[in-house]
């Protein structure tokens, strides 16, 4: 791990489902931030015994668009990181209050409130992950240097994008080409256009195993069972690249 900078401010994540219980681990294994500044609110703690005893301080709510600001108020404080990783909680709401306080943010996906996705007052295209993309692109206009923001990194989007880069960077060496910078750091579509890469593919092997076979023309859903439910009600999108000129039929 790179070491920017030393940590003082607590960790509060929203939401204790199997990324949060992923994540938590990993965080205390570094030794970077002691146990007694992370904190977990959501309103269900199952399968929280091993946390437990690791000294995590438990807040069991759930944020609504009623009470989020005053749950948050009584825990965060400037310097702090809230990691959003609950569903049906808004990001945008979050990062507004994250903004307002001093508050570092992170989250894996952009989240309406709940019933957001099938909200009969919003219209069905208001209710797309492009609307709610452009919905926060128009806040960073808004906010004045606030603190950073990190929006939708999670695996994919998110991860990918560290180990895409890095097999850029590693490419880039094996074929001696000059990595091109901009004041925001290295240039990656310029990058992939000297290396001539035309496509790139990523592939994912789920490791998962059941003690329960699959029976035949059986879905098995390995993700997130709220999440799937919630974005299974969303409006469908259809993704068209910059390239695509004639969008015809």
């Amino acid at each position: 791990m790179d070491r920017q900078f030393r940590f003082t401010g607590k960790f509060v994540f929203v939401g204790f489902g199997s990324i949060t219980k992923a994540v938590l681990p990993l965080l205390i294994k570094q030794h970077e931030i002691s146990v007694n500044r992370i904190v977990v609110i959501a309103p269900v703690l199952e399968g929280r015994q091993w946390f437990e005893a690791q000294g995590i301080t438990w807040v069991q709510r759930g944020l609504t668009q009623q009470n989020y600001k005053q749950i948050l108020d009584e825990l965060l404080e400037a310097g702090d990181f809230l990691v959003n990783l609950s569903v049906n909680v808004s990001s945008i709401d979050l990062v507004k209050h994250c903004a307002a306080s001093g508050v570092l943010y992170l989250d894996t996906c952009v989240e309406p409130w709940e019933g957001g996705y099938d909200d009969p007052a919003l219209s069905l295209s208001q209710r797309t992950n492009y609307a709610m993309r452009h919905q926060m692109l128009r806040l960073r206009e808004l906010l004045d240097e606030p603190p950073t923001a990190v929006i939708a990194h999670g695996a994919n989007p998110g991860l990918i994008s560290h180990l895409l880069k890095e097999a850029l960077i590693s490419l880039a060496k094996q074929l001696k080409t000059p990595v091109p910078k901009t004041r925001a750091g290295v240039d990656w579509a310029a990058l992939a256009m000297q290396m001539d890469v035309k496509v790139i593919h990523v592939a994912e092997r789920d490791t998962q195993c059941s003690q329960r076979i699959k029976k035949p023309d059986e879905f098995v859903n390995t993700w997130s069972v709220d999440g799937f439910l919630s974005e299974g009600r969303q409006a469908a999108e259809l993704s068209l690249g910059t390239h695509e000129k004639n969008m015809a039929g």
